[in-house]
């Protein structure tokens, strides 16, 4: 069985995510293996963690460049699971898969006739709440850096 590959979009934001978490006083472990016995699966993309007193884990990030919504719900799923981590993250870098992927917005019914894949992350975030009971927030290039910084704010302050 072949894995899929990701675009190149995946690896160009996982290196600048990580790098914006270490450059804020993170720790973070890079595609960390999810052990569940019998079954494989492709890894966390990011285990973003803190020291307090100790390291804890703070939040698991997962970077979506591509519309696999039904994937990366089996994988936030997991994640929940067998971490349950205070925050799951999913990044997308908006600007790409509008331009890319973008004439399935309107052409797609997954997708509500929505203008960009923001608009999607709206509706994916409420719709896994409230069918799912799973909560996530989804980051994208144009917050990602505020967010990051808001985060590290609230261990200084």
């Amino acid at each position: 069985m072949s894995e899929k590959k990701e675009p190149p979009e995946h690896k160009k934001w996982l290196d600048r995510l990580e790098k914006e978490f270490n450059d804020n006083g993170f720790t973070t472990i890079r595609e960390g293996k999810m052990f569940l016995p019998g079954r494989h699966w492709k890894e966390p993309d990011l285990f973003v963690l803190h020291a307090e007193s100790q390291l804890r884990l703070l939040l698991v990030l997962e970077v979506n460049a591509e519309p696999a919504y039904r994937d990366v719900l089996k994988k936030v799923k997991r994640i929940k699971h067998r971490y349950n981590p205070s925050q799951i993250i999913i990044f997308e870098p908006v600007e790409f898969m509008n331009k890319e992927y973008g004439a399935r917005l309107k052409s797609h019914s997954a997708y509500n006739n929505a203008d960009s894949f923001r608009q999607v992350e709206d509706r994916k975030e409420e719709e896994w709440r409230k069918e799912e009971y799973i909560e996530v927030s989804f980051w994208n290039e144009k917050d990602y850096q505020d967010k990051i910084r808001e985060l590290a704010s609230e261990f200084t302050a």
